[in-house]
């Protein structure tokens, strides 16, 4: 099962990539690489009360580097949402339309991530792909900024959008 949620992982099936591992987690969640991506299938979904039960299980595992890890992701989207003074509704909202721009143009080992520059006050949310097509990457960046500019809940609201390179090794927890 794991081979099959890494692969629609690789090749960019993001939406069946996070049911498959839904699905799946009754059956693998004592594996913490299975957890980590039961962590982005909860945080591309808003899932917090998910999340929780994420680190639980890494806790029990005894993997404190991967929770603090996940846990600086999951805080700097909670930074945004609070920066923002985003609802809820909207962080939903700019969550679905990253994930419906990740699985349209099948782009792999998507991720989402935040980034705050306070010397400037700007706040970026961030799509993270492994695709490195840089002129495709572009072009699908303004598609993605346009969806989002249909927004009229969002219209007062600055902040940037991204798709970004970012070259994944995989690692092996164990």
């Amino acid at each position: 099962m794991m081979n099959y949620i890494t692969y629609l992982f690789d090749i960019g099936f993001i939406k069946k990539h996070i049911a498959e591992i839904i699905r799946a987690n009754n059956q693998i969640s004592n594996s913490s690489n299975f957890l980590i991506h039961l962590f982005d299938a909860y945080l591309w979904n808003g899932n917090f009360e998910g999340i929780n039960k994420v680190y639980q299980e890494l806790d029990k595992l005894n993997k404190k580097d991967v929770i603090y890890g996940l846990s600086q992701r999951l805080d700097s989207l909670r930074q945004f949402q609070t920066n923002l003074k985003l609802s809820d509704e909207n962080m939903q909202f700019l969550l679905k339309t990253f994930l419906d721009i990740a699985d349209t143009y099948r782009l792999s080992h998507s991720k989402i991530c935040c980034e705050y520059y306070p010397d400037d006050d700007i706040n970026i949310m961030i799509l993270t792909t492994n695709d490195s097509d840089f002129v495709r990457l572009a072009k699908i960046d303004g598609e993605l900024a346009d969806k989002i500019a249909e927004n009229k809940h969002l219209h007062d609201k600055a902040f940037g959008v991204s798709i970004r390179y970012l070259k994944s090794e995989y690692r092996v927890i164990t």
